[in-house]
Order: structure tokens, then sequence, then C-alpha cells
């Protein structure tokens, strides 16, 4: 459970991009199947992925604008809960 509003959203941020980048995954997948078969229809895929990547890279400046940083792992503001020990960056209020 977040300990403030600031985790609740850095949460729902990591939870976000973490569920973009296993749609990514499974894309990948589908695209390298249907690359030397159909390269017409994968370039679809490799279209929205493109797309995808950038979503990632405007969440990742949005983090940095809002709280000055994002994580190398997502997983760890996923995993934000009142027990976790505080960080160099929970001193700046933001």
């Amino acid at each position: 459970m977040p300990k403030t509003q600031r985790d609740f959203d850095k949460r729902t941020i990591a939870q976000a991009a973490l569920s973009i980048e296993e749609g990514m995954i499974y894309l990948i997948r589908i695209e390298e199947k249907f690359t030397p078969v159909h390269p017409e229809l994968a370039e679809y895929l490799t279209v929205t992925l493109k797309a995808l990547d950038s979503s990632i890279e405007v969440i990742k400046s949005f983090c940095e604008k809002a709280w000055g940083y994002y994580p190398d792992n997502w997983e760890i503001w996923r995993n934000l809960s009142t027990s976790r020990k505080r960080t160099q960056h929970d001193d700046v209020d933001r």
C-alpha cells in the first residue's frame, strides 16, 4: 500500500510503463514470426513498437520533471510500500 499520494502516483506510472513493456514483448514475438513470411504486415507491428518505445520515453521525461528522476527498474516504484526504506530522493519534496 502506498504511503503517500506521491508514492501512489509513482506506483501507477510504474505499472503503466511495465504494462507497455510487457505488451512490447508480445508484439516483438509476433513481429519476428511475420517478418520472413509477411514483411508488409510485420511493418505494422514495427511502427507500433516504435510508438510504444516513444511512449516509454515520454513517461521517463514526465517522471524526471515530476520527481527529478525515474528508476532504472520500474519494479522499484511498483512495489512501494509503507515499509520501504527511505532513499536519497525522498528528502526532495516534489
